[in-house]
């Protein structure tokens, strides 16, 4: 028979494992979203894919290989959704990518940009694919 403590300690492991697996505490490292978000502010992210329903929602999603790498900045990103799949791309993102007036995102990727205009987003990188995102951030 085991004994109770160690149960509790059991349940207790159980449980944070599965809160790890559902949500994620991440910590804004940069000014691209200023001034929705700032930096240092923790924000806690569903974990969960994007759905053509979130436009506009603010994901958190996997630095595309293209993204500017430092040595203060996270593997992740934090931006806002503004196209999804089969959306014409955005004009701002258009016109800094050289894209024809009237693209549309490519089937599985989406378009993100930063609230703060001097972002590196999609209209830096292009479109995403929507595998890289980790997850949405809760209502703010």
């Amino acid at each position: 028979m085991i004994p109770a403590a160690v149960a509790v300690l059991v349940a207790v492991a159980v449980g944070v494992l599965a809160v790890r697996r559902r949500y994620l505490l991440v910590t804004v490292s940069g000014a691209s979203m200023a001034p929705t978000l700032r930096p240092g502010e923790r924000v806690l992210v569903v974990r969960r894919r994007w759905r053509p329903a979130d436009r506009g929602a603010i994901v958190v999603l996997a630095a595309p290989p293209t993204a500017t790498h430092g040595p203060t900045l996270s593997r992740w990103r934090v931006k806002r959704v503004v196209a999804g799949p089969g959306d014409p791309v955005p004009p701002e993102v258009a016109g800094r990518l050289g894209l024809p007036a009237g693209s549309l995102v490519p089937p599985a990727h989406l378009m993100v940009m930063g609230d703060n205009p001097h972002s590196e987003d999609s209209r830096t990188w292009g479109p995403v694919p929507l595998h890289s995102v980790i997850g949405l951030l809760r209502q703010h």
